[in-house]
């Protein structure tokens, strides 16, 4: 399971290196870390840069830098760029636990069926205050997935991993 991860990034100097950090720690390794600048007008690149001269990683990281048009146009160039089979996001103010990509791989490998995960969340505020988000909450099996994204977002992008080719099939 080749996992591509793609963090689009706009001006986030103050949370990058945490968020890729999160990523090259996982216990199981991502195939490539794809960063997406969408026009950033401060260090964000330079810290990049300089983390990953400094932490020599085994990992393939490409740091693409975009003009400013948003975050979907940044994750868009990120897909088209990578090369994995399946494509995992995370926003550059975000992080995960060590183990994220081992459990997405073995539900994976559990239920060879499926092609979009999306897993609960952690919401940590500014003073520390903790709030588990369930995104089951409310859905409802028996009822067509669509039709019921009017009603509530069940998705995190940062807790979504999909394959590529459903990307590539329905235009990005």
């Amino acid at each position: 399971m080749k996992i591509s991860v793609i963090i689009p990034t706009y001006n986030s100097s103050e949370f990058i290196i945490k968020a890729v950090s999160s990523v090259i720690q996982q216990s199981k390794k991502p195939y490539e870390i794809i960063i997406s600048d969408d026009g950033s007008t401060d260090n964000t690149i330079q810290l990049l840069q300089e983390y990953i001269n400094k932490n020599r990683v085994n990992i393939r990281i490409n740091i693409i830098k975009n003009n400013h048009k948003g975050p979907g146009a940044a994750r868009n160039m990120g897909i088209e760029d990578s090369t994995g089979d399946w494509i995992a996001f995370l926003d550059s103010d975000d992080y995960w636990l060590r183990d994220k990509l081992e459990k997405v791989e073995k539900k994976v490998i559990y239920t060879p069926n499926i092609n979009f995960i999306c897993h609960n969340e952690i919401w940590i505020s500014e003073n520390n205050l903790k709030k588990k988000v369930n995104y089951e909450t409310g859905y409802n099996h028996s009822i067509e997935l669509f039709s019921q994204l009017y009603l509530k977002n069940y998705f995190s992008t940062s807790a979504v991993v999909c394959q590529k080719e459903l990307f590539i099939k329905y235009g990005l």
